[in-house]
């Protein structure tokens, strides 16, 4: 582990004058709660407190005569409903005795007595019946000690009634209409006369009535239909023409609502035929209907196809071409467009936080490629309340592509405040020392920046990072991952 001291902390000895009133047989010591002037400025206990703490929490007590008084910290109340934790026991709303089960009550309704229950600080849930409309079942469903009251009703005296009754046939479902319950005969008079739930069943329509059909949308109109035999006729213009009706024609991709529905194109109208290739990458679509400029015409696409994209560093053929790889990193970018192959170019990472480690995937290519990152890494988690030095860690780990010989990479690190090449060995790793196999059966390059810090201060250290290879030794489009995490390691004083 590669150590370096970024900030140092001396501490200068504090010296007091002390002036014992009475004489010089005072010894001024460290003033304690003990109802005496322990430090001879001539006040017993003078400014004494402390932290306290009930099961509610913390606060804060004073020493008077010689014993701590005061502590306000909130004491444990009874439980009642309303939401908190009034006994702070780490439950709210409970019942005495019960571990952490809600609090309960009597609750009546017209129907009797139950029980109802304390949830976030409102009573609910009463599980007393409530009364409900009476229905025929022998039972005083609304509660008013009458039983199956008011249920036999025929209301048009057809002799059926009505299907909340007792008696039978309890069988008409309108019984305001002698025309209709149970069983009648079905009149096509826009009514449910059989009481089977459809109306006019049987019959379309009544002889020589008309009705309106079609509709102005997309390629439809407007027309008439004319009942003939209890069915509907032709639509028909004024004219007398055939008018199209909504579904009935099917769509086309030629940029109308062709079948009426107030979609245009919709489904992918005369496609779905195989198209394409699948060379490398590629793999067949399915012909799409698409605007092209203002025109709907049928071209190669869908949700299985993969067309031909610009190559990527990746081994694979990305377009479409039968070669793999090819024209990449030319004038020494990569494929992103990043030249940060060098201090004066080096890319600027955003700025990790202590408790949100950094990683992330690049690429290093052939023809002398080398990674160049600046990293700001701040020190956000609680440590712990006290002043004085602290020390850390600022951990990089370079993970390396399968295959990859770790004598062909090297990864080195340098403090921000300085930019060099990186030519001192010290920093730089060496495969025979820094390559680390961890248990989980992966290995990485593993380097250490140790710093120090000043608690309570927010703490950070700014590092830059190279990932390179050796000698130019990388031939082929290399994928590789950059992992960095920033470690407290004690507040004892640093090595």
């Amino acid at each position: 582990m590669l150590k370096k001291i970024l900030l140092g902390l001396a501490l200068s000895s504090l010296v007091f004058a002390v002036a014992c009133g009475g004489g010089d047989d005072c010894n001024a010591t460290t003033e304690i709660c003990d109802g005496l002037d322990n430090d001879c400025n001539g006040f017993i206990d003078d400014g004494l407190q402390r932290v306290c703490q009930t099961a509610c929490g913390v606060g804060v007590e004073t020493c008077e005569a010689g014993s701590w008084i005061g502590c306000d910290a909130r004491q444990p109340t009874e439980e009642t409903c309303n939401g908190k934790d009034d006994n702070c026991n780490g439950c709210f709303d409970e019942k005495a005795g019960a571990d952490c089960q809600p609090m309960e009550r009597q609750c009546t309704t017209a129907c009797g007595n139950g029980v109802e229950f304390c949830y976030n600080g409102s009573w609910m849930n009463c599980d007393a019946q409530v009364p409900v409309a009476e229905t025929c079942n022998n039972l005083d469903d609304d509660c008013d000690n009458l039983t199956d009251e008011d249920l036999d009703v025929d209301g048009d005296s057809d002799g059926h009634y009505s299907v909340d009754s007792c008696s039978t046939p309890n069988d008409d479902c309108n019984d305001n209409d002698n025309t209709i319950y149970g069983g009648a005969e079905e009149l096509c008079d826009g009514k449910d006369n059989n009481c089977d739930l459809r109306i006019d069943e049987g019959c379309a329509c009544t002889p020589n009535d008309t009705q309106a059909c079609g509709a102005n949308i997309g390629e439809c109109a407007v027309g008439n239909q004319t009942c003939v035999g209890g069915a509907w006729g032709p639509c028909l213009d004024g004219g007398g023409n055939e008018v199209a009706m909504v579904g009935q024609n099917s769509e086309l991709c030629n940029g109308l609502d062709d079948d009426c529905d107030g979609s245009t194109d919709e489904n992918n109208p005369e496609g779905g035929a195989q198209c394409g290739t699948d060379e490398g990458q590629c793999s067949f679509g399915i012909m799409m209907c698409i605007d092209d400029g203002g025109v709907k015409t049928l071209a190669c696409g869908g949700p299985n196809f993969t067309g031909a994209e610009d190559e990527d560093c990746d081994g694979l053929d990305n377009d479409c071409d039968g070669e793999t790889d090819e024209d990449l990193n030319e004038g020494g970018l990569d494929y992103d467009g990043v030249a940060n192959d060098s201090c004066g170019t080096i890319q600027l990472l955003a700025d990790m936080l202590e408790s949100t480690p950094l990683s992330m995937e690049r690429t290093l290519y052939p023809m002398g490629d080398q990674d160049w990152y600046h990293i700001t890494a701040t020190e956000d988690v609680n440590h712990g309340i006290y002043i004085g030095t602290q020390c850390f860690t600022q951990w990089v780990l370079l993970y390396l592509p399968p295959g990859a010989s770790p004598a062909d990479w090297e990864l080195c690190i340098e403090p921000a405040e300085n930019c060099s090449s990186f030519e001192a060995s010290a920093w730089c790793t060496d495969p025979a020392v820094d390559y680390v196999e961890f248990t989980d059966g992966s290995s990485a390059y593993l380097m250490g920046y140790y710093f120090e810090g000043l608690a309570p201060l927010e703490d950070y250290t700014e590092l830059n990072v190279v990932v390179r290879s050796v000698n130019d030794s990388v031939e082929e489009c290399m994928p590789y991952r950059l992992e960095m995490y920033m470690q407290w390691e004690d507040n004892s004083g640093c090595d």
